[in-house]
């Protein structure tokens, strides 16, 4: 039995881990693109995307199916999810498709994220690495979705842009305020109710 546990929780492992070289092939396409406009590489990069968001699906799924989650697990899969979003965004602020802010708010949510978890920890003695709340999980969702999104807006339309990128990260940043409200204001509650 504990060697079932075992396997299971190194094929979930692998498969949280295999999000790493489909990155870096992700970035080399983002890249490709920016060099030669080609459709070949945008396409590459949203199925490379589209592979990442199943194997994440797949993972988690595994995991509680299997009864092998774990906080080493936990760890692994917001590293494999935050190495992701935050290289596919510098690459494309790079190549002039993303902006400087939207990398902000995302590692502003990841510190916000990791802080609330380590608060929630000590308040509930440890019992999970990390804790999510539901409108957490829909930004980061939404997190996860932008270097796509952004990568097949840009070729759509082209003209306008900067325009369209000002409106996604104004967008982008007024969700984060409003998450970080809701989370912070029910964090302040659990504290009032364990005083």
């Amino acid at each position: 039995m504990q060697i079932n546990i075992k396997k299971e929780k190194l094929l979930v492992n692998l498969v949280t881990l295999l999000r790493i070289p489909l990155t870096v092939i992700g970035i080399f396409g983002l890249y490709q693109y920016s060099q030669s406009a080609d459709n070949l590489w945008k396409i590459i990069f949203i199925l490379i995307s589209i592979c990442i968001y199943i194997s994440d699906f797949i993972d988690g799924r595994l995991a509680r199916q299997w009864k092998a989650t774990s906080d080493k697990g936990a760890r692994l899969d917001f590293f494999c999810d935050s190495f992701y979003i935050i290289s596919c965004l510098l690459t494309m602020i790079l190549i002039k498709i993303s902006s400087p802010w939207i990398l902000l708010v995302v590692f502003y949510k990841l510190f916000e994220f990791v802080l609330v978890s380590k608060i929630k920890r000590k308040l509930f003695k440890g019992k999970t690495f990390y804790f999510y709340d539901k409108i957490g999980r829909v930004l980061s969702v939404l997190f996860y979705l932008t270097p796509a999104m952004l990568l097949i807006l840009h070729t759509k339309a082209q003209l306008y842009w900067n325009n369209i990128l000002l409106k996604y990260t104004v967008i982008l940043i007024g969700l984060t305020i409003i998450s970080s409200l809701v989370k912070f204001r029910k964090i302040s509650r659990l504290i009032m109710q364990i005083e």
